[in-house]
């Protein structure tokens, strides 16, 4: 017998049909709707990191994520690593441009990335794609970051 899906329902429980009411500690509360209680969410984990928006004229620098961990091989935008801090590590030396900020949610911690750009040069590991195709099979949260940092470009 499913007591949970045709009795002891969460909003409108029949405890006047149901075979074991009399062992019933929500009934005995005199609120039998308030269980079961749902447990607050813990709060999610807060990082921060820098997405990096390379481009050399209507082209932007994409690279390949790490086979392992989050998003493992992946094309990405470069960016630094996402800790309690947003610590800068950009891929080559240019005159790098704040484009704001785009905020992501991933299952197990949330994510703020300042979004910077610059017209730049090579770099090891850069491919080089055209932007109107850039967001083609990009992880979302890069696919945020690289609308941010091309916002006048596209």
């Amino acid at each position: 017998m499913d007591l949970g899906a045709t009795i002891c329902r969460p909003k409108a429980p029949l405890c006047d049909r149901c075979p074991v009411s009399r062992f019933c500690a929500a009934l005995t509360t005199g609120a039998p709707e308030a269980y079961p209680r749902k447990t607050a969410k813990a709060d999610r984990p807060r990082r921060f990191g820098v997405a990096y928006v390379v481009t050399r004229g209507r082209e932007v620098a994409l690279v390949r994520r790490p086979g392992k961990g989050l998003l493992g091989g992946m094309l990405a935008l470069p960016t630094g690593d996402w800790g309690a801090k947003a610590l800068e590590a950009p891929p080559v030396a240019a005159d790098w441009r704040p484009m704001g900020e785009i905020e992501h949610v991933f299952t197990h911690f949330s994510l703020t990335l300042r979004v910077m750009r610059a017209e730049g040069g090579d770099f090891e590991g850069a491919i080089w794609t055209p932007a109107e195709e850039a967001g083609e099979g990009l992880p979302s949260v890069f696919l945020k970051a690289l609308r941010q940092g091309m916002e006048r470009l596209l």
